[in-house]
């Protein structure tokens, strides 16, 4: 793995190159890493496998048209080769009249310090402790209930990222990622399957050994929970969100509407909202990079702009910012606010939430936002991506169960959770006194009610 002063320096000699073939501008994004793994399949410990890691994306600009190209080669040569057939492309390429120049800062742009987010002793640890993780699962998870059928794995992963651009950005930093999975079923017979997953990602090796046991008991106790489920009439009825959905949902929801690229391509439904109340009062939603160790902290963007702790709807309810990568808030004229998120290094980036924190309410704790509901439905987690086309929104209900007289009676199946935005963010009417804090993230339970459930019974 190369380091990240070694990816700068790489990146630079990229730059130069583009700029003697006639390129106007250039961004280099480069990743080198190493990740060992190991799988748990049917009860069954795989051995383990350690992979390099290495992407190195090359973005060249002629004035308006631009040449891209991805390369996972680490050495100069191939690297000077791929610039050079990046400009080529741009040379060729139709412009893009929507394109105004890549990322360029003022001289005084200074950038914060985010701790915790490489773990040094991630080296120590080896692939038969990574066994020995597999080992506990299986263990647990038999010893709990030998009906169980376990899948799963563990992953250690360190990298570093490089960033250079022909306006002087030129950001580094390096990372250290540890997850586990765990994933159970319970079959009693064709129609009664029971299903539950559990998992925990940080940037520390610390305790892995208890929560590879814990991930383990609370996965049993999902698929066990989830046996002898029902079909249920649909309607509508307020639905309680566990803190952890509601990270994704409301994040998902959150993020498409303010996101500057949808706005900028006319996808937004908060296109003519900002300064005015998109949800209830009391909420404070909040995007924190900098959070310690945070899993989605990080001092700068994909793009190099620094990031920093910022509010997205202030408790009012009312839009504070939409949220940028350099294109759209060139072609905005919008402020860049240090969100641009790659998939592809080679490909334009777009404006993504780095982190969630929201604030708790003052419905209690979760036992006793279900002790108030008639009629309703719990979510716990869902297995699903979050559907949500445009403003509306669609799931399939996988770990949810049905409440009756504030009791949890059973878990249903064949369920279906639809509505809209609008619904969402303004039927909320429950927020729970406790957060739910992982992996960096913040989110309270929430009951949203107006929300349709379509059952099969």
């Amino acid at each position: 793995m190369l380091n990240p002063e070694e990816l700068v320096e790489l990146g630079q000699q990229g730059l130069n190159k583009a700029k003697l073939l006639g390129a106007t501008e250039c961004e280099i994004y480069l990743i080198s890493g190493s990740n060992t793994s190991t799988d748990l399949k049917n009860n069954t410990i795989q051995s383990s496998q350690s992979q390099t890691l290495s992407a190195i994306g090359i973005r060249v600009f002629k004035d308006k048209s631009s040449g891209s190209v991805a390369l996972t080669t680490f050495n100069k040569e191939a690297i000077l080769k791929s610039v050079e057939e990046a400009v080529k492309i741009a040379s060729v390429a139709p412009p893009d009249k929507g394109f105004n120049h890549l990322l360029e800062l003022d001289n005084g742009s200074t950038y914060p310090k985010v701790s915790g987010l490489y773990d040094s002793s991630i080296t120590s640890f080896s692939e038969h402790d990574l066994l020995e993780l597999g080992e506990i699962i299986l263990d647990t998870t038999q010893g709990i209930d030998e009906r169980t059928v376990t899948n799963g794995g563990m992953s250690l992963t360190e990298s570093s990222i490089g960033l250079v651009n022909s306006h002087g950005i030129a950001k580094s930093a390096k990372f250290s990622s540890t997850s586990l999975s765990c994933n159970v079923n319970i079959k009693i017979s064709d129609n009664n399957i029971g299903t539950g997953g559990e998992f925990w990602i940080s940037r520390s090796i610390n305790d892995l050994r208890h929560h590879a046991e814990n991930i383990s008991n609370i996965a049993v106790e999902k698929a066990q929970k989830t046996l002898n489920s029902k079909k249920i009439d649909g309607g509508s009825m307020p639905v309680i969100i566990h803190g952890r959905n509601v990270n994704s949902w409301l994040g998902q929801i959150i993020e498409d509407g303010i996101s500057a690229r949808k706005l900028y391509e006319g996808e937004s439904y908060f296109s003519d909202r900002l300064g005015a109340k998109i949800m209830i009062e009391g909420l404070s939603i909040v995007d924190n990079p900098l959070y310690p160790g945070g899993y989605g902290s990080i001092p700068f963007d994909d793009e190099g702009a620094p990031t920093s702790k910022q509010e997205i709807v202030n408790k009012d309810g009312i839009l504070q910012k939409f949220i940028t990568d350099s294109y759209s808030a060139y072609g905005l004229d919008l402020p860049i606010t240090g969100h641009a998120s790659r998939g592809n290094p080679a490909l334009r980036p777009s404006p993504g939430i780095h982190q969630l924190h929201v604030n708790s309410g003052e419905s209690g704790s979760l036992e006793n936002m279900i002790k108030d509901i008639k009629k309703g439905i719990y979510l716990e987690s869902s297995l699903t991506p979050f559907g949500l086309k445009g403003p509306n929104l669609s799931e399939k209900l996988n770990t949810a169960f049905y409440i009756e007289n504030g009791e949890i009676l059973y878990s249903v199946r064949d369920t279906m959770l639809g509505g809209n935005v609008t619904t969402f963010l303004n039927g909320i009417t429950g927020v729970s006194s406790e957060l739910v804090e992982e992996f960096g993230r913040k989110t309270p339970h929430l009951q949203i009610s107006g929300l349709t459930i379509s059952g099969a019974k």
